[in-house]
């Protein structure tokens, strides 16, 4: 799935654009946390049923993150100049791949001991009552990822060419 993702993702980078593309990655998430908010209430532990479930949610997500890296760093690459981007993408890579870790163990095992602290809360309860709270920071973020700004080929392919230059142009300072 990962593989398929890597290969395709570039593809409907280029032709949907990096901020629709984040968009579309991130909503890829959602059925994996609603598979983890609605497996206890389906009652299933164990069987063929139960893995084919997964299939779904977590192939989905493996498509996400690749997704979202891609089109991430395609995002980011749009402001660097070209005989930079090699070692800005190098750089991007080392630090957020650090920073997400830790960051997200952090806030993951924060959530995951909230949800234990709930009263009669046992066994994949406490993944249900995670994955409510993953949702609700996910909603949180959403008017975060609606405010990325447009790059400027998805503005040139909306507006025209006339328009981009004009909206580029800077006005010229008088030293």
């Amino acid at each position: 799935i990962m593989i398929f993702a890597s290969q395709y993702s570039p593809l409907l980078t280029k032709r949907l654009g990096p901020r629709m593309m984040i968009l579309i990655a991130c909503f890829c998430y959602v059925p994996t946390i609603l598979f983890w908010i609605c497996l206890p209430s389906l009652g299933l532990t164990e069987g063929w049923l139960l893995w084919c479930l997964m299939v779904i949610p977590f192939g989905m997500q493996g498509i996400a993150s690749v997704a979202n890296t891609n089109s991430l760093i395609h995002y980011f690459l749009m402001t660097v100049e070209k005989e930079h981007q090699v070692e800005c993408v190098m750089i991007l890579n080392l630090i957020t791949g650090a920073a997400a870790g830790i960051i997200g163990m952090g806030i993951a095992a924060g959530l995951m001991k909230l949800a234990e602290l709930i009263p009669g809360c046992e066994g994949l309860e406490v993944f249900r009552n995670y994955f409510i709270m993953i949702l609700l920071l996910f909603c949180g973020e959403l008017p975060l990822f609606f405010r990325l700004k447009t790059v400027i080929h998805e503005y040139r392919a909306k507006h025209g060419e006339e328009a981009t230059e004009k909206a580029l142009e800077r006005p010229h300072h008088k030293h």
